[in-house]
């Protein structure tokens, strides 16, 4: 694969893959913590792939998921389902600005009780 360039702060990117991370294995922990199923495995996969127009990665787990009714407000600043010592509500929230500030994409589907998955999309420069 060629090589490409996306223009944006590392340390920034950085934070957002890091919370993306953070927050699949909290949703596995969890899943693990709740469930009857001795089978039960935690697994988080990430996926990195280039378009013709795009960088893109993924970060998905077989965690808890995300409820319907709260999907639209994950983005929302100090919204989160995590209790106070787990979380403040501004990871996603950072994620989305500056994924949006570098004309990027965030994209989550989720099944409840199944998988989480998120992609961001970044234009190459």
């Amino acid at each position: 694969m060629g090589e490409c360039i996306i223009i944006g702060d590392k340390f920034k990117l950085e934070q957002v893959v890091l919370n993306l991370l953070s927050n699949a294995k909290h949703a596995a922990d969890e899943k693990e913590r709740q469930c009857r199923n001795e089978n039960y495995q935690k697994r988080i996969v990430v996926k990195s792939w280039i378009n013709e127009q795009n960088v893109c990665f993924s970060v998905w787990d077989n965690g808890i998921g995300i409820h319907p009714d709260i999907l639209e407000k994950i983005y929302d600043p100090f919204f989160t389902t995590k209790n106070e010592e787990k979380g403040t509500g501004l990871g996603l929230s950072i994620a989305y600005g500056f994924i949006k500030d570098i004309l990027g994409e965030i994209r989550v589907d989720s099944n409840l009780g199944e998988f989480t998955n998120f992609e961001i999309i970044i234009p190459k420069q």
